[in-house]
Parts: structure tokens; C-alpha cells; sequence
């Protein structure tokens, strides 16, 4: 039996978000939305400088601009919201995550939370072993994130050849 003991860190929270391909996407496609609305506003207000109309134009790209860099601003900042808010519901909480043959099961106990999930390997989505870190995904929401330092009974090699027999291409 492999186990790990962890509890949520802001670390943690980054690995598990950065380490999806979406916040990228978002954050290169409200970059260029951004440039794109720079350039446009710029060319706005030039327009309106040499003419007499186009205020509109220059207030409603300017507003488009900024709600692309709120954009950028809010994707960036993803992770440490995510935090605060499991923070909220359990802050003095200790997981530990058994691994087993076909299913590991994490319990989550801390004041305002005691609960038991089993996971069976089928339904792990992604994980990674990088950095010192390992992350599974299991489902949208929900994943474990804990250091190789955190591994109370076997070893990170241990279970690095765990997951790759029971996720084979799912885990990297």
C-alpha cells in the first residue's frame, strides 16, 4: 500500500491549474484580444483627433480593451481564488490518499468536513509526476495534489510505477 498525507497549498492549487492546456489558451487568446483592442483604440482615438465624430467608437473600444486585460487578470489570478475558497470551507483539513490495486481512496478530515471518496483508476483523467510533485485528475473539479516528500508508507518510485501500469498514457 502506498500512502500519501497532504493538506491544500497554494502550490499545490497553481500546479493543478497551470497544469491544464485551457488557462494558456485563455490567457494567450485575451492577450491577442487585448492587443487587437490596443490597436483599434489607438486608431480610434487618431480618428477622432482629425475628425469631428467617433466618440463612441473610442469609449466602446476603450471598454473592450479593458475588459480584455480584466480578463487576463482574472485567468492568472485562478488559482489562488480556488484556494481561498477551499480555504473557507476547510482549513485545517488532512487528506490522505491510500493507493490500492484498483482504486485509491483519499479522506478528507478536518472541523467542518470528514468525508471518504474512492477513485478507481478508470476514471483519473490526467496525472503527472514533475517538479517534485505529483497531480491526478479525476474529474473537472476535482484533483490531488501533494509533494513526493508527502509520501508516508512506500516511495515516489513506488508509485510512479503504480500509475503508469494502472493510467498507462494518462500518466506523464
Amino acid at each position: 500500500m502506498i500512502r500519501a498525507k497532504t493538506y491544500p497549498t497554494i502550490e499545490g492549487f497553481k500546479k493543478y491549474w497551470w497544469g491544464k492546456p485551457l488557462p494558456y489558451l485563455y490567457i494567450i487568446l485575451f492577450c491577442s484580444l487585448a492587443v487587437v483592442q490596443a490597436i483599434e483604440f489607438i486608431a480610434a482615438a487618431f480618428l477622432f483627433l482629425i475628425s469631428e465624430g467617433g466618440f463612441t467608437d473610442v469609449i466602446i473600444t476603450f471598454l473592450f480593451l479593458v475588459l480584455s486585460v480584466l480578463l487576463i487578470i482574472y485567468n492568472c489570478r485562478m488559482p489562488h481564488r480556488l484556494f481561498k475558497n477551499s480555504q473557507k470551507l476547510c482549513s485545517d483539513v488532512v487528506e490522505t490518499i491510500t493507493f490500492g490495486d484498483n482504486s485509491f481512496v483519499a479522506e478528507n478530515v478536518g472541523s467542518k468536513i470528514s468525508e471518504r471518496v474512492e477513485n478507481f483508476y478508470n476514471t483519473v483523467t490526467s496525472a503527472k509526476n514533475s517538479d517534485g510533485w505529483f497531480i491526478i485528475v479525476c474529474e473537472r473539479y476535482r484533483f490531488y495534489a501533494f509533494t513526493e516528500s508527502q509520501i508516508t508508507d512506500g516511495t515516489p518510485e513506488d508509485l510512479r510505477n503504480l500509475l503508469k501500469s494502472k493510467l498507462g498514457k494518462k500518466f506523464k
